[in-house]
């Protein structure tokens, strides 16, 4: 229980990252940003509906929203095919009447987790996660690994086959203790999804002073110790002069 309230949470350190570094990140990243401080809205509804009317329910069909219209965004940037920017355009508006057939005779917003929807935006993902990947594995950039498009689509892979996968699972099949053992699995899947995020986030110049990227305590600590430096004259220095 307690995981799973922490899980909720998660997003907060690629979000921390990405703030530190907001001034430097490219037009593609900056969705991903936004993404991230949408989800911590969305975290604080949901702890708000869990805790005040037992029913966080509708945070899964919002959710599911801000990935096909932010992340899926992030794609016009990092794929320059036209066909595929008209291609993630139709996904979008093609996502809405699903979404509201998926939240009313479906389910519903405050009834049922949005798997048609949930379906639709993880396949859709997927395709362009894969897509990006073969088209940096044919450019002539090799060093992935410091490449932080490659790492957010590998985070992408990743995220949107399991929890599609698991969704899709457990509405097709009535089985309560299939459902509870791939809900448990949901902290550690969104602590390695964040985790990756955090670090493409990372491979991007931090936008402000060191410094000034620490808490105001410690800014305040080192400031201190600063000053008594530059105000202080040394031991060694007072004892070699000499008066005539």
């Amino acid at each position: 229980m307690l995981l799973d309230r922490l899980a909720d949470f998660f997003f907060v350190v690629p979000l921390l990252v990405a703030f530190l570094r907001r001034r430097n990140l490219p037009a593609s990243f900056n969705c991903v940003y936004k993404f991230l401080v949408v989800i911590l809205i969305l975290t604080i509804f949901r702890r708000i509906g869990t805790v005040g009317f037992h029913n966080n329910i509708f945070s899964y069909h919002l959710f599911t929203t801000a990935e096909i219209f932010l992340l899926a965004s992030t794609y016009r940037y990092l794929l320059p095919s036209p066909t595929i920017h008209t291609f993630i355009r139709a996904a979008q508006v093609i996502f809405i009447p699903i979404a509201i057939i998926d939240a009313s005779i479906m389910g519903g917003i405050l009834v049922r987790v949005n798997t048609f929807a949930n379906t639709y935006v993880g396949t859709i993902m997927v395709g362009l996660a894969i897509l990006h990947l073969l088209n940096l594995i044919d450019s002539p950039s090799k060093n992935l690994r410091k490449n932080p498009a490659f790492i957010f689509s590998i985070a992408i892979l990743f995220n949107s086959t399991l929890t599609t996968a698991i969704h899709t699972l457990t509405y097709f099949v009535e089985n309560k203790d299939l459902f509870a053992t791939a809900t448990d699995a949901f902290p550690y899947l969104n602590a390695f999804y964040t985790g990756l995020l955090a670090y493409a986030f990372s491979k991007f110049p931090i936008s402000v002073e060191p410094r000034n990227a620490l808490p105001w305590w410690l800014q305040f600590a080192a400031r201190r110790r600063t000053k008594r430096r530059v105000g202080s004259t040394p031991v060694a220095a007072r004892a070699s002069v000499t008066v005539d």
